[in-house]
């Protein structure tokens, strides 16, 4: 009964984990629908940065998915509702082809079997709104409903974003993706590339990484300890 938000500790912001919904509540009839709660997945906390010399800002991506907790009852044709009120003058939305905008309120589509594990169903844009200062704050709120053999699923209430227009440098790692097929002793070439992100320049920066049991770095470079 979580939701989890994982961002990037950076000078610009960083993201936090959020725990949400503290109660669970009835859904339907019937004691298989009782038993389940449909969560929905959004970061807590977003910022997003100001253009470079007063262009225009860059997007960034607002993921958000659907799950529930029952594996034993199907769930179905998820409909997340967002309201975006509260980020007026703060940031705006670039819409996905399965969300339907009308006013400040939109309905989004998440079609096929709603899972019960965390998965990104809903990919929005948000960027900062044009004149929009560093700091400005606003909220865009969730709701959702579902479908189930006893009748429609709501989501809890209380499930929002902060969004934060910041100004700084904004670190990003690439992403690798997973390794697979890999056998015992063979050397597995990752590379790995960090790039800004931000309006503002970055002055160097540390890297740390960490290896798992049974991985070791067999190559060494004089900039690392």
């Amino acid at each position: 009964m979580h939701r989890v938000s994982v961002g990037r500790a950076l000078r610009l912001g960083a993201c936090g984990t959020a725990v949400a919904g503290l109660f669970v509540i009835g859904l339907g009839a019937g004691t298989a629908a009782a038993s389940d709660t449909l969560w929905i997945q959004s970061p807590y906390e977003l910022n997003v940065p100001l253009g470079v010399d007063g262009g225009e800002a860059p997007a960034r991506s607002l993921d958000l998915g659907l799950y529930h907790d029952n594996s034993n009852v199907s769930v179905t044709d998820g409909r997340l509702t967002l309201d975006v009120s509260g980020l007026a003058g703060v940031a705006d939305i670039i819409w996905p082809a399965n969300c339907t905008p009308e006013g400040t309120v939109a309905v989004c589509t998440v079609d096929g079997e709603i899972p019960v594990t965390n998965v990104d169903a809903v990919h929005l844009g948000i960027r900062a709104a044009t004149g929009a200062l560093k700091g400005a704050q606003g909220t865009v709120s969730y709701t959702a409903t579902a479908t189930t053999p006893s009748g429609t699923m709501k989501s809890p209430q209380g499930f929002s974003t902060t969004v934060t227009v910041a100004s700084g440098p904004d670190l990003a790692l690439n992403d690798p993706g997973k390794a697979e097929g890999v056998q015992p002793g063979a050397n597995l070439p990752r590379p790995v590339s960090v790039t800004n992100e931000g309006n503002e320049t970055a002055h160097g920066y540390t890297l740390k990484m960490s290896a798992s049991y049974g991985l070791d770095f067999v190559t060494s470079y004089p900039q690392c300890t």
